[in-house]
């Protein structure tokens, strides 16, 4: 995942309703050895082979270092522009989304749980890209952050609908698969905590 800590610690309050607990969620972040990846499959929101070319595009038309907020902003903002997913102005076309979500996902159920997921974080997502935006002093014409606050939102709701189905059959990590839910339940409003999470997360 990538590292938007505000976004996503508004994300997880928009999408679950829990009380944050107060206790040391930082101590317990560092407890974490899983990646959601590791803990639900659920399917790439992009097509794996569109998402490589358009990485490397990225690289080679840009200064932006890869990996930082701005080189991940870009990618996204590319892929729905080129998807043509956002029309001229960056304007996101919520009925072609879905549409892609649907000719994308070939499972019916992981479809509705991605266009759910995408209803749940269109508007909110807009919103705490546009803060993140002035967090980092960048400007929308250079990247404009809700393409990379929606894309990091669905993959958070979709985890946190994982059906049964979907989740790990690891016996070794399903412990820690659980605690890794919980814990974004519980700690979603201690920013330390989910920097200290992200920054041990892998893409």
């Amino acid at each position: 995942m990538k590292q938007l800590i505000l976004i996503f610690t508004i994300f997880c309050a928009f999408l679950y309703n829990s009380i944050d607990a107060e206790e040391d969620c930082v101590s317990k972040a560092k407890k974490i050895t899983v990646n959601m990846t590791d803990c639900c499959k659920f399917p790439d929101l992009f097509d794996p082979k569109v998402y490589n070319e358009t990485y490397d595009k990225v690289i080679a038309s840009n200064d932006a270092a890869v990996g930082t907020p701005l080189f991940d902003c870009l990618v996204e903002q590319t892929l729905f522009k080129d998807l043509q997913l956002a029309d001229s102005s960056g304007n996101i076309l919520n009925d072609k989304v879905k549409a892609y979500i649907k000719e994308t996902i070939k499972d019916a159920s992981w479809a509705k749980i991605a266009t759910a997921a995408f209803q749940k974080c269109s508007t909110e997502a807009i919103k705490y890209g546009e803060n993140y935006q002035k967090l980092t002093g960048i400007s929308k014409s250079t990247c404009d952050f809700k393409f990379d606050a929606i894309a990091d939102c669905i993959d958070i709701a979709s985890f946190g609908e994982c059906p049964k189905a979907s989740w790990t059959t690891n016996d070794t990590i399903t412990s820690d698969c659980v605690y890794l839910k919980d814990f974004i339940k519980d700690c979603y409003k201690n920013i330390a905590a989910i920097n200290e999470f992200l920054d041990h997360q892998e893409d």
